[in-house]
């Protein structure tokens, strides 16, 4: 697996452009990237295994509260 790192990084990584994927143990996959909305600047894209993708936006203090104990790494797309 990549390197894995905790929520400060996560947020230099989203603010520099790259997407971060965050480790998970439920059966959907959590994927954050940059939005063109300064009000809430983080997409917060949620994909399930059944369904499709959710899109959840959110301000750089919301994803620190609710996701920073997570760990996250960085996502590369395989398409």
């Amino acid at each position: 697996m990549d390197k894995v790192f905790g929520i400060k990084q996560a947020i230099q990584e989203i603010a520099s452009g790259n997407k971060v994927k965050m480790k998970s143990v439920d059966f959907k996959t959590h994927i954050f990237y940059k939005s063109n909305n300064n009000y809430k600047p983080i997409i917060h894209n949620v994909r399930r295994s059944i369904g499709g993708p959710i899109d959840l936006h959110l301000t750089y203090d919301e994803f620190k509260d609710k996701f920073g104990e997570n760990k996250f790494y960085l996502y590369e797309d395989l398409v």
